[in-house]
């Protein structure tokens, strides 16, 4: 059972490795897709905050914060998907996403572990998250 980041981490897991293997995957406020905002600022925000969050927004998709900060690796801006299928490699491979194709043999049919190995997958969606998307195993 995973919660927010950490059934990203199990879903990783499932889809790759899965030795001990994982049989049932259960995944609360998982950002499956991604999320498409940091922290919000106070309100009033300060500036600081609202510095720091232009700071963060611009240096997102940089070789550095990719492979260094871990909310990089599944932070999605919508106006900039270009970006982000060019340099971000864990949530684009992990969901096949553009010429990105999930990596090696991750269903079961090909020999592979992946998602369909697992006898159940269940992902729940907190009610304040936004569907925005329309993401399918």
């Amino acid at each position: 059972m995973g919660f927010s980041q950490g059934g990203l981490f199990l879903r990783y897991y499932a889809q790759y490795c899965n030795s001990p293997p994982v049989r049932n995957l259960i995944t609360f406020g998982t950002p499956h897709y991604g999320i498409a905002a940091l922290i919000p600022c106070p309100t009033p925000p300060t500036l600081t905050c609202l510095l720091a969050g232009r700071a963060a927004r611009s240096g997102i998709y940089s070789g550095w914060a990719q492979t260094h900060l871990v909310q990089a690796a599944y932070f999605r801006d919508p106006a900039r998907l270009d970006e982000f299928v060019e340099t971000n490699t864990f949530l684009r491979d992990l969901n096949g996403e553009g010429k990105h194709l999930a990596r090696g043999n991750t269903t079961k049919e090909a020999g592979g572990m992946g998602l369909s190995g697992l006898d159940t997958f269940v992902a729940v969606m907190f009610d304040a998250d936004r569907k925005w998307f329309n993401w399918r195993l």
